[in-house]
């Protein structure tokens, strides 16, 4: 009783219940409306006739080149079951791409997905082809490089910025592709060209392909000559900053003499306190002295991919945000918008294990950085990271000054059949800073057996010091004095006027700096571990 207007001047009659049953849109259309004529000729007649076969057996074989237009009228009529089969078939698609899958099938799923997300704002099937695409050790040179080359007039800024994404460390594939597009199509430079060279790591491009690079630039100041003035000096500043920045990048790399760390194996599980004596190790984010010197007329962005991304002096999550508040602290007048998505990559990239959120929701990070909070970088508390405090507060002086041992009690996962419970831990030991020697002063994991009492022992196979990060906690203000520790060197006595504070109470007549903090004797402090299971 209904008649169904194909595309190419065919139609077809159905039964207006059996679709109804199917639809809750074709129930409105002809049980309320009483529509009698559907116009269907927006899609492919052979999709809109096996579209409506589907919804009278409940059954489909959907084709490729059907694919599209079925998916979408599922979605437009609301026909849940099909449009879970549409999606079902999609990701199978998806997931038979290999390395050596071809061009072709891989520019299908990738512009289905684009379609899905701009025209029916569906990201369900773009999040797997970005998963699979990214996966893909080969991607700049099977898709990202060809892909650009062929479509670099059409793409738009969504587009690019998943070529970017893809790409990551590999820019001189967006050169190339780039710089290909331009010389194949006779272009001048265009906004697409504008929005790349703005968004890329081009001192990645200079240190992984020099010659690609000069040959580059040559080429684009070349371009350039006969478009704005602008474009001019874009391009000639985005050449300054990247050989500067690569400069800066490798004095920062020479003059680190940090190295990395790694933690020790753990075991399953131990029943009782050990007896093993372990060489000590460094507590992974101790005493690391930068100058935030050299990254001036850095965005904070770029500092995240030359630096923070990069460096073997930065070991953990905890140390890059770290590292990015101070940047963001002492660059406030220059840096632009923290990219997020970034940072969430960094993680992923450097294979770094997840934080404690306590970390940044009690921490006075910079104000730029509260969306922190919001993005996929913690962990578990109870299974993968958590943070352990000292009950007791401690005043500067002593701690500064006099020093001891700490305990802190931590149930590692692994030991849940030790028979002292209650009694599992560890110590960190404060050796104390001299009026005549400042530099003595350190912070280490007891790890010998006899250094602690009946009350506390350690797991020596699994309690490691290289996952420790340490910080101290103002009692008073319930704040992390952030980035002292990590990123400050020592604690030292100023002796400069400038670093001696008028409203502080020097300790024993001393001024006690430690990175960006100024110490006084009516300070306390906690001492706080995160501590990665």
């Amino acid at each position: 009783n209904i008649v169904l207007k194909l595309g190419e001047d065919r139609q077809m009659t159905a039964n207006s219940m059996i679709l109804s049953y199917n639809s809750p849109v074709f129930v409105h259309l002809f049980l309320v409306l009483e529509q009698s004529v559907l116009e269907m000729d927006d899609f492919q007649a052979d999709a809109a006739n096996c579209f409506i076969e589907s919804l009278y057996c409940g059954e489909i074989e959907i084709q490729k080149s059907q694919f599209r237009d079925i998916n979408k009228m599922a979605l437009v009529f609301k026909v849940d079951w099909l449009a879970a089969r549409c999606l079902a078939y999609f990701k199978c698609l998806v997931d038979a791409v290999k390395p050596d899958t071809d061009y072709n099938s891989l520019v299908y799923i990738f512009e289905e997905a684009r379609f899905m997300m701009k025209k029916m704002k569906k990201d369900s099937f773009l999040k797997p082809v970005i998963e699979k695409i990214s996966s893909l050790e080969n991607r700049a040179q099977i898709f990202v490089e060809p892909y650009m080359t062929k479509n670099y007039r059409s793409l738009d800024i969504s587009c690019l910025d998943l070529m970017i994404g893809f790409a990551r460390d590999n820019v001189p594939c967006l050169i190339r592709a780039m710089k290909n597009a331009i010389e194949k199509e006779g272009l001048v430079f265009d906004e697409n060209s504008r929005y790349i060279l703005q968004n890329i790591n081009l001192v990645n491009c200079l240190e992984e392909d020099e010659a690609l690079y000069e040959s580059f630039f040559d080429f684009m100041l070349e371009k350039v000559e006969y478009t704005q003035n602008d474009d001019t000096k874009m391009v000639a500043k985005l050449n300054r900053e990247s050989t500067k920045q690569h400069f800066a990048n490798y004095k920062l790399k020479q003059s680190s003499s940090v190295a990395d760390i790694s933690p020790q194996p753990c075991s399953s599980s131990n029943p009782g306190p050990t007896t093993t004596v372990v060489e000590k190790e460094k507590i992974s984010n101790l005493f690391t002295k930068t100058n935030m010197d050299n990254f001036e007329g850095w965005t904070v962005n770029q500092f995240i991919d030359y630096c923070l991304a990069q460096s073997s002096v930065v070991r953990s999550m905890y140390m890059f945000i770290e590292g990015l508040d101070k940047f963001c602290d002492e660059n406030y007048e220059t840096f632009h918008k923290v990219d997020f998505g970034r940072v969430e990559r960094v993680m992923a990239d450097r294979g770094w294990s997840r934080i404690c959120l306590d970390f940044v929701e009690n921490a006075d990070f910079f104000s730029s950085l509260d969306e922190l909070k919001n993005i996929d970088i913690y962990g578990d508390s109870t299974t993968s990271v958590k943070r352990v405090g000292k009950p007791s507060k401690v005043d500067v002086k002593t701690f500064f000054f006099t020093g001891g041992t700490f305990k802190f009690h931590l149930r590692h996962p692994s030991t849940q059949s030790c028979s002292l419970n209650g009694k599992c831990g560890f110590m960190l030991r404060v050796t104390p800073m001299t009026e005549a020697n400042p530099d003595l002063f350190n912070i280490e994991l007891c790890t010998e057996p006899g250094e602690y009492t009946d009350d506390l022992h350690i797991h020596t196979d699994l309690v490691c010091a290289s996952k420790m990060h340490v910080m101290l906690f103002h009692p008073v203000d319930n704040t992390y004095w952030n980035g002292c520790i990590t990123w400050g060197g020592k604690p030292y006595v100023a002796t400069d006027p400038d670093d001696m504070d008028p409203m502080d109470f020097p300790i024993f007549g001393k001024h006690i700096r430690w990175g960006d903090v100024a110490f006084d004797n009516q300070e306390y402090l906690k001492l706080v571990v995160f501590y990665t299971f």
